[in-house]
């Protein structure tokens, strides 16, 4: 027969055992709750930037639309400010139209919509 007293770290023990998976079972189902919402911000993310880039395509051809236009292709010697005052629209639109990052790099060949009043 076993002492009193021995008993009682046996129980403690069990007791220390059940407290700690208690803990790991919180931790993982915090952990699992984290996930979940990372995975829901990022799919929120995802679907803003696809009805973002939805709405630019209809700003887009609505601009298109409204925008009457001729076409131009660049011969050597052009400049993006020169076709400008040849056609009396500036450099800024035709870049913005033609979607030019750098209107100082043009090239031979290109050809360029030029908006038309």
């Amino acid at each position: 027969m076993q002492p009193a007293d021995s008993v009682v770290p046996d129980a403690l023990d069990e007791q220390a055992d059940e407290k700690a998976d208690e803990k790991a079972g919180q931790k993982a189902a915090h952990r699992a709750e984290r996930q979940e919402e990372r995975r829901e911000t990022r799919q929120e993310a995802r679907q803003e930037a696809r009805h973002e880039a939805r709405q630019d395509a209809r700003e887009e051809a609505r601009e298109a639309k409204a925008t009457k236009f001729e076409t131009y292709t660049v011969r050597a010697g052009d400049s993006l400010s020169g076709i400008g005052a040849r056609f009396g629209v500036s450099y800024e639109e035709i870049a913005r139209l033609n979607k030019i990052d750098d209107p100082d790099l043009i090239f031979p060949g290109q050809v360029f919509r030029i908006p038309t009043s």
